[in-house]
């Protein structure tokens, strides 16, 4: 049995600007990775495409 997730592109947009705004105030990432359910590998991809 397979489980499957539907994307909300609302949802992936703000948890997207949370990221953001939690690196701008220099969040550590394993928290950033707690807050958001993002894995370590995304934030960093977060990080790198909005110059943050």
């Amino acid at each position: 049995m397979t489980t499957t997730f539907k994307t909300n592109p609302q949802l992936d947009e703000a948890l997207t600007k949370t990221v953001i705004k939690l690196l701008t105030e220099n969040a550590d990432i394993e928290f950033i990775s707690e807050v958001t359910g993002y894995n370590y590998e995304t934030i960093l991809k977060i990080k790198r495409n909005f110059n943050v």
